[in-house]
C-alpha cells in the first residue's frame, strides 16, 4: 500500500502488465532508471491476477497496458477491484487519449487509485510525472 512515507520510486514494488515484451523491457529499464529493484511482469490480465493471487504483499504500483489479448488491461482493473486491491495503478497504452480517459474514469469509479496515463512509448519523464502523484 503506498502512503506518505513512500517518497522515493526506489522504495516501491512494481507489476508491468503487458503484453508486447519489448513495451515491457522499456518499462524496466525506466524504472531501474528510478533505481526501482522490486519488479515483476505480466504478459496480460490474467498472468497478472495469478501473479497477485500467489503473492504478498501486493505490489505498490502496477504499470497497466489497456489493450492486451486473453485478458486487456480495463478487465482485470475490475477483477483487482473486487478483490479491493490497495496499491495505486498507472495506465500505459497506445490507444487514443479519449480511450484512455475513459479507463482511468471507470477504473476510479471502481475505487483504483490511478495515478495517470502514459502513452506509448513509455518516456521516462511522463512515467516520473505520474509516479509523482504516489508522494
Amino acid at each position: 500500500m503506498i502512503d506518505d512515507s513512500s517518497l522515493d520510486p526506489a522504495s516501491l514494488s512494481f507489476l508491468i502488465v503487458d503484453d508486447d515484451e519489448f513495451s515491457r523491457e522499456l518499462a524496466i529499464t525506466c524504472l531501474k532508471s528510478l533505481d526501482v529493484t522490486r519488479i515483476a511482469t505480466a504478459a496480460n490480465g490474467k498472468e497478472a491476477l495469478a501473479y497477485l493471487e500467489t503473492t504478498e504483499p501486493d505490489p505498490d504500483i502496477l504499470l497497466v497496458d489497456l489493450s492486451m489479448p486473453d485478458m486487456g488491461g480495463a478487465e482485470m482493473l475490475r477483477h483487482i477491484a473486487k478483490r479491493n486491491f490497495q496499491g495505486a495503478a498507472i495506465l500505459v497504452s497506445g490507444l487514443e487519449e479519449n480511450t484512455m480517459l475513459i479507463a482511468e474514469s471507470a477504473a476510479k469509479y471502481q475505487d483504483i487509485n490511478v495515478l495517470g496515463r502514459v502513452r506509448k512509448p513509455l518516456d521516462p519523464r511522463k512515467l516520473r510525472e505520474a509516479l509523482a502523484n504516489a508522494t
